[in-house]
């Protein structure tokens, strides 16, 4: 295997690698993705709902063929420190539906690297059991802890037991200034590629970018970005953990300590100052009352989108995607924004790859997983694990091993027949059982 190029990659040029030349010399780096730059896309029916607004959005899903999404952004710093220090184990953390875990999994089977992921839990939906389905196909070696300091413990336990073992932060971000930056410098190459399309003609020069904020390390690295590349752009956040962990401070020390690793490793990098709220904005309020939890609007946001732009291939979800862009919308449809004219960009940091070959028989599934994940599979979440399902057999349903566990939906956005749905004891049942927050 090629140590700078494991995957070996063709065209992997990046833009902040080319404007600041030592940083490639100084600060570990290999290429794991294959789909940069990312497209930027018109979303020309959700525009047509707000008069003078122009809205795209920034296929970042689309990143790499292994899996797309932000992290793999991330992954080619943090990764790249592993394999320097002659690591063999990646070890994480997130909740029971971590898309983080997922992508670090994916990457390290790609790698020849073994992987570890210790997860807490988190609202129960169909997404979440989906990915645990997932894990027993890829191999990786999951524990359920009870609480972050489990969770911490744990942690220590791997750095001091395991000296072959990277841990790897939550997001792949610092948490509370602790844990490597390197992840953050992904998303600042983002605002150079995002910059450079805009210089081709892809996309006007957006007015604001909406981006979810969790571990904060994408959005802080979008955000000096933006500025060291020279766009007017402003970065909202849109908060989509618990508060002390996303919120401004997190977010100007993340920046900070970005851009001082930068003007380490080449002192070209200019001292530029950024701070809230002069420089980005930050959106509270889609959160719910926890991580990972279903809100009204998060929804509502998701399926208006899918039923307007549903055939240009991507879909956002509940925890992140759905969010940001029912923040965008909310701001849209505010006093400041009615009657203007503006450009506005959706950052989609969830993957779009098909990865339901990974899920296989679902009963058989289930008992691969270890057991203390099985009690997660008593609730019947997706209308084809129930037998009364308008659609008669598992197979024969739309929603069968589908992102979205409601074949209604998925009917709609094909223009399929939907008369039978109304009536429908299964579409009840999930109805009744899905927790959705008026938030």
């Amino acid at each position: 295997m090629d140590r700078e190029n494991p995957l070996s990659i063709k065209d992997w040029r990046r833009p902040m690698l080319d404007a600041y030349p030592g940083i490639a010399k100084h600060v570990p780096f290999i290429p794991l993705m294959d789909g940069v730059p990312t497209p930027v896309q018109h979303l020309g029916a959700l525009s047509a709902l707000f008069p003078g607004h122009a809205i795209y959005i920034k296929r970042d899903d689309l990143c790499s063929s292994i899996y797309g999404g932000n992290k793999p952004r991330k992954f080619e710093f943090l990764f790249a420190d592993a394999i320097k220090k002659k690591k063999t184990t990646m070890i994480t953390a997130g909740g029971t539906g971590t898309n983080h875990g997922l992508a670090s999994v994916m990457f390290s089977n790609a790698l020849s690297m073994k992987s570890k992921i210790y997860m807490f839990e988190q609202p129960l939906t169909w997404s979440v059991q989906r990915k645990l389905l997932m894990y027993a196909a890829l191999g990786a070696q999951i524990t359920l802890v009870k609480n972050y300091g489990e969770l911490a413990f744990r942690g220590l336990g791997e750095l001091l037991l395991h000296p072959r073992s990277y841990l790897m932060l939550p997001g792949g971000s610092p948490l509370f200034g602790i844990g490597t930056v390197a992840g953050c410098l992904g998303f600042v190459n983002a605002g150079f590629e995002l910059a450079e399309q805009i210089k081709s003609g892809a996309m006007p020069s957006p007015d604001h970018v909406f981006i979810a904020a969790g571990s904060t390390g994408s959005v802080s690295g979008l955000i000096l970005g933006c500025k060291l590349a020279g766009l007017k752009t402003k970065v909202a956040a849109v908060r989509v953990s618990e508060r002390i962990v996303t919120n401004p401070a997190s977010i100007e020390r993340n920046i900070r300590n970005t851009l001082k690793m930068m003007r380490k490793a080449d002192s070209s990098v200019p001292a530029v100052k950024i701070s809230y709220p002069g420089d980005f904005m930050f959106f509270d309020g889609y959160l719910g009352s926890k991580y990972g939890c279903v809100t009204r609007k998060g929804q509502e946001a998701v399926d208006l989108v899918n039923r307007l732009e549903g055939g240009k291939g991507f879909h956002l979800e509940t925890t992140y995607t759905g969010k940001a862009c029912a923040a965008m919308l909310d701001f849209l449809k505010s006093g400041e924004m009615v009657g203007k004219a503006s450009t506005v960009l959706l950052w989609n940091t969830y993957n779009s790859r098909d990865l339901s070959h990974l899920i296989g028989d679902c009963p058989a599934t289930v008992q691969q997983l270890p057991r203390s994940f099985r009690k997660f599979f008593e609730s019947k979440l997706a209308c084809w694990q129930h037998a009364s399902c308008s659609c008669n057999e598992p197979r024969g349903c739309p929603a069968y091993q589908h992102e979205d566990n409601r074949c209604w939906e998925i009917k709609a956005t094909r223009g399929l027949d939907t008369s039978r749905c109304a009536d429908c004891d299964t579409k009840k049942d999930i109805e009744r059982y899905s927790v959705i927050e008026d938030a």
